[in-house]
């Protein structure tokens, strides 16, 4: 006979055996395609995109990082006031300056598509608490938000419209606030020729040419007190020199980029454009059919 224990244990039922499982299949993970690369690469505004393949990151002009660095030397101001960077196209030279000032630093250009790709590359540099990318508007010269104490352009911006900048000028800077502009002054007896163009966006026809005494008088009849008015021609040669070294590696990436993805077409199109016009620049400045000047300027104060 069976026991007590037995008969109680034959009521269970057996447990089922353990069914083993097949770990799920791994799922091929898909790498991003040459052609995906290539778009990721150069995808944008490819006018910016095509700039910042030339000049480098967040920039839209050729690097000064040396006329960067002298900022602290033009404004001696605490640390609760504002600098203004005009021209500042997508960051690089905003950072650049603000690198060697206690200020806040507003970035502002006239270029709207700039304003997005720059804030990221502020953002992704560590630099969004210190400076601040804003687009203006020379239709209707709205002034900045915050009148800035000084002010220091990256490009020539009266050359592109005298009259529209220096009313926005005036409209943003404080009374007794510095600006440090750099433009080009044309010898109209040098016989430069006005259909090589200084911009890659913008004919010299439309373009405003002064030489050096008239651009003074235009900023003085704005409420400027024209201080020194430095040739910087040398300079200018030097920058573009330097920037244009790379030019030949970066247009063989993106013609490789477009053999990928031909969608990329017009960034080399806007590429040549820039390119040329950095020549047609280098090749006025070595004539000698164009000099570059440094203007720095006191706006003056209501009353005196």
């Amino acid at each position: 006979m069976k026991s007590a224990i037995d008969k109680i244990s034959s009521l269970w039922s057996k447990p089922e055996p353990v069914k083993k499982v097949a770990p799920p299949a791994r799922v091929k993970r898909l790498e991003p395609s040459p052609a995906d690369l290539a778009l990721a690469k150069y995808s944008g505004d490819p006018a910016i995109v095509a700039a910042h393949a030339i000049w480098g990151a967040g920039r839209l002009w050729p690097a000064d990082t040396a006329f960067e660095q002298r900022a602290s030397g033009y404004f001696n101001l605490a640390s609760d006031k504002i600098v203004g960077v005009l021209a500042a196209g997508t960051g690089a030279a905003a950072i650049g300056i603000a690198n060697h000032l206690p200020t806040f630093v507003y970035g502002y250009d006239w270029r709207a598509l700039a304003e997005v790709p720059g804030t990221q590359f502020v953002k992704e540099s560590g630099h969004g608490a210190k400076v601040l990318l804003r687009t203006i508007n020379l239709d209707t010269v709205i002034p900045a938000p915050r009148k800035c104490e000084g002010l220091i352009a990256i490009e020539p911006v009266l050359t592109r419209s005298q009259e529209r900048m220096l009313d926005w000028l005036r409209l943003s800077v404080s009374g007794g606030g510095q600006i440090v502009l750099e433009e080009p002054s044309v010898d109209n007896s040098s016989g430069f020729d006005p259909m090589a163009n200084w911009f890659a966006d913008m004919d010299n026809k439309d373009c405003d040419w002064q030489g050096p005494g008239s651009r003074k008088n235009a900023l003085e009849q704005a409420g400027f007190s024209v201080g020194r008015v430095q040739e910087t021609t040398g300079g200018a040669v030097r920058v573009i020199r330097e920037a244009l070294d790379g030019v030949a590696a970066a247009d063989a990436e993106i013609c490789k980029a477009i053999e990928l993805a031909p969608i990329l077409e017009p960034v080399r199109e806007f590429f040549e454009k820039e390119v040329n016009a950095a020549r047609n620049r280098l090749r006025a400045l070595e004539s000698g059919g164009v000099a570059v000047y440094r203007y720095r300027a006191i706006k003056q104060r209501v009353g005196g």
